[in-house]
């Protein structure tokens, strides 16, 4: 089974905001023809995998992408639109809740210089005439004080279940969305939203039944619909009509995905044999298209497989560099080696020579004990529990010998050794057997002097080191030294 993915002569090449200047990513020239790639689920899978299941596994992937197919620009337009159709509708629904501009507020309080690009959309902070970040910031006192307004006469209104409610809450809707803050922000304050129906529901788990009954105190509803600005039967209605509407953007989202799967794989078999399993790097590619389509703005005539690329190549090149080493290398010095590598296969094909590091260090304008410095840390490390092969179950580390440990041979030369000078030792007197095994600390102990063996004994120390040499010379006669035969080659 074979599916294919074809470039357009007039795709253009849109580098990520994020990845300006990553220089381990690999720069895609733009073609001068349509290509046509044709990829083999047989010839993909590499001949060394990693077990039977990781085959069949990628076999059944590559089966079931193939039978997707691919997006025709006036689809993909379809699906950007519905998608953002279903983001802009999450947002205005969740901001009717009355609590949403208490969290507004919350984080127009805790907003600086500092953190002002992850508490704004950047499309805000583009969008606002050209102006700095500190404009913003001194244009956000007023902007809470039109929120705090807004909100105490939606409170006033809800009170007193005035007929202008419904132009209330749009005017504190719109108040809201002046300046448009992250949608990390909104997905944090829709997940509270959910815990709410939960236990007004009285439910478990992730999924919602909002068409169960329930039953409310009069307390608890009176604390619910102050906080929602609204009752309780038209938040739960309104939570309902967010999931729809989550539901047909998911779904777009996930055709637009699927139909970019093969994009994936066409540029994950690019970067075999750098350390990582080839269903590795799809996976990691999967996770560049995803973040690809959540930045993804088809308002600037872009086609979204030719703005994926390179996310893709950037979560693939990042998570080669995070993960294919047992110690991890800075990126920063991963393009250093890379040059250092380049710079000596043009020197060996120009010279026909390995170059010298003297050599190196002036093509590349880098000191020599540098270059020795940076080789050095682009050794590759082996685990020990690495396989020995593929087919074994074996790992590197039971073919590696203990230098801490003892010799076998050489603990039991000494067994035997111990035997044999037991058995000569037995030989001799009681008091000799102690007086030579003190001295010389044959179990184990350390030796004793003359002085420390004539006071266990009680005796002179002149008279300990003649027995000391009576002894020796007994040990000496070929009688006992016969229990020594074979032990020693001589």
């Amino acid at each position: 089974m074979k599916f294919r993915y074809k470039h357009k002569k007039d795709d253009e090449y849109v580098l990520p905001e994020d990845s300006q200047g990553q220089d381990d990513l690999e720069q895609t020239e733009q073609p001068e023809a349509e290509e046509e790639t044709i990829i083999n689920p047989e010839d993909i899978i590499p001949e060394k995998i990693t077990s039977y299941d990781d085959t069949d596994a990628l076999k059944i992937y590559l089966r079931q992408m193939s039978e997707n197919s691919l997006l025709v620009p006036q689809e993909e337009l379809q699906l950007s639109k519905q998608i953002e159709k279903s983001i802009s509708l999450f947002r205005e629904n969740l901001c009717r809740l009355g609590f949403i501009a208490i969290e507004h507020l919350k984080i127009l309080e805790e907003c600086n210089v500092e953190n002002i690009d992850s508490v704004f959309m950047p499309s805000t902070l583009k969008s606002n005439n050209g102006t700095s970040h500190g404009s913003i910031l001194l244009k956000i006192p007023e902007w809470k004080k039109e929120i705090i307004k807004d909100h105490s006469d939606l409170h006033k209104l809800f009170k007193s279940k005035s007929p202008k409610l419904k132009d209330a809450r749009k005017k504190l809707e719109k108040c809201l969305f002046k300046y448009l803050v992250s949608n990390e922000y909104f997905e944090e304050w829709y997940d509270v939203a959910k815990e709410f129906a939960r236990k007004i529901l009285k439910v478990t788990g992730e999924e919602l039944h909002l068409d169960t009954k329930f039953k409310i105190s009069h307390e608890d509803r009176k604390v619910y619909e102050e906080k929602f600005l609204m009752t309780i039967e038209e938040f739960l209605e309104l939570i309902k009509e967010i999931e729809d509407q989550r539901t047909m953007g998911d779904n777009a989202k996930k055709r637009m995905l699927v139909a970019n799967l093969r994009l994936v794989v066409s540029i994950a078999k690019k970067y075999q044999g750098r350390g990582l399993p080839f269903v590795d790097l799809i996976q990691e590619g999967n996770l560049g298209l995803m973040k690809a389509l959540n930045k993804f703005d088809y308002k600037l005539g872009h086609k979204f497989s030719t703005y994926a690329t390179w996310w893709i190549k950037q979560a693939v090149s990042r998570s080669i560099a995070d993960q294919s080493r047992v110690i991890r290398i800075p990126v920063h010095m991963l393009v250093t080696i890379n040059r250092i590598n380049q710079a000596e296969q043009r020197f060996i094909q120009e010279h026909g020579r390995e170059p010298k590091i003297a050599e190196l260090a002036s093509s590349l304008e880098i000191p020599k004990e540098r270059i020795n410095a940076i080789r050095k840390m682009a050794r590759q490390s082996i685990s020990l529990q690495a396989a020995v092969s593929y087919e074994s179950t074996s790992v590197l580390e039971n073919f590696l010998s203990d230098s801490d440990d003892d010799d076998p041979v050489k603990n039991l030369a000494f067994k035997v050794l111990k035997e044999k000078l037991t058995e000569a030792l037995s030989t001799l007197t009681e008091r000799e057997q102690q007086i030579i095994t003190m001295r010389f600390g044959l179990e184990g102990d350390a030796p004793k002097t003359l002085v420390e063996v004539s006071r266990h004994f009680k005796l002179t120390r002149e008279r300990i080191r003649q027995i000391e040499i009576k002894t020796i010379e007994k040990l000496r006669d070929p009688s006992r030294l016969k229990f020594f035969d074979g032990y020693y080659p001589d």
